[in-house]
């Protein structure tokens, strides 16, 4: 028994992520099963702990919750679950009239549910051979053979239950990959749509910074990003100047004031630098971001007749950004374009 006096428990004891079903579904089946074949019943999750309490005719439930021993409801549920060859087992109790049954529904091969069914038997014989008298005071009554029978029925509609809980979280899964594949495919159209784009700003007529302007203008909205800008180093001092910028419109975040004429690390990198809420930043990082007035932020170079001498940005004002990799991507394959059409 439990501090509630639930005859559960288990060996493992450990919390399930996600149950298999609903807890009204739960009940609502329950007492069905209970009405069904007039005996006492709870359902446990695939490691014994309680989903529903035990519940029968009224308060006939509760004497019956007291008498279950709980080590030997225990032991069943273990040598059920964990068997490959029974889903059921009935055992004898100390009461000669008193039958407990454990029935684990199992979806390929791991328990998701288990039912504890108690039956008061009405044809009880033998009762020399127990250690107590026959329980006395119930008026829910089976027989032994109806019993038998009730516990392979439930069995039988667990398994169907769960195989209806299957097909329809299989029909959900199936959905949701769908939905996330059309979602995939709308947003390669969209990319692809912005790189085309972006590869006509030099037969538009558009060159050197015009040209920067447009194109960090068709990445950062792509993106959705606050500001985005290009910075041309001063030498080796790590000073930068802006050479073309773009914001949202809705970030009140001055550049040319933040960045312009001031030093920082970000910007004399080689290599790509890619700052997320969910990245690990150092403290200069932190510092940097910080007298950016930036939340997150990637930085990549800009590689020109064989040197690195801008770098490009692209900067979240408002809130804290997990970069995705696709993203990154996008942003990298975008500076290439970059490359090929500064020069003009």
């Amino acid at each position: 028994m439990d501090k509630q006096g639930n005859p559960i428990g288990s060996v493992e004891r450990k919390p399930q992520p996600e149950n298999f079903f609903e807890g009204k579904e739960l009940e609502r089946w329950q007492r069905y099963f209970c009405d069904m074949a007039n005996v006492f019943i709870c359902c446990l999750d695939s490691y014994g702990n309680p989903l529903t309490p035990l519940e029968g005719n009224g308060e006939e439930a509760l004497k019956i919750n007291k008498i279950i021993d709980g080590e030997q409801f225990q032991n069943m549920l273990l040598r059920v679950s964990k068997s490959t060859l029974e889903d059921q087992a009935i055992e004898t109790t100390v009461y000669p009239n008193v039958r407990l049954a454990v029935i684990s529904g199992k979806a390929a091969g791991k328990p998701v549910i288990n039912w504890l069914v108690c039956g008061v038997l009405s044809d009880a014989d033998d009762i020399e051979d127990y250690e107590k008298p026959p329980l006395e005071g119930i008026t829910c009554l089976i027989g032994r053979k109806q019993f038998e029978r009730a516990v392979d029925a439930i069995r039988g509609m667990t398994d169907m239950m769960i195989h209806d809980r299957r097909c329809a979280l299989q029909a959900g899964e199936e959905s949701e990959r769908s939905r996330k594949k059309q979602q995939e495919a709308e947003k390669e159209s969209r990319r692809t749509k912005v790189f085309i784009e972006m590869m006509q700003i030099p037969l538009n007529g558009h060159k050197g910074e015009s040209a920067a302007n447009k194109l960090l203008a068709f990445i950062g909205n792509f993106l959705d990003v606050s500001a985005a800008g290009l910075c041309r180093n001063r030498g080796k001092s790590g000073r930068v100047d802006i050479v073309s910028k773009w914001c949202d419109g809705k970030s009140c975040w001055d550049m040319d004031k933040e960045i312009g004429g001031r030093e920082f690390t970000l910007f004399k990198r080689e290599r790509a630098v890619v700052l997320s809420a969910d990245s690990m930043v150092n403290d200069r990082e932190k510092e940097e971001l910080a007298a950016l007035g930036l939340k997150s932020v990637i930085v990549m170079p800009v590689v020109l007749r064989g040197r690195t001498s801008m770098r490009v940005f692209f900067g979240e004002t408002q809130r804290e950004r997990a970069w995705e990799l696709d993203e990154i991507k996008f942003v990298n394959d975008s500076v290439k374009i970059l490359q090929k059409i500064l020069p003009l």
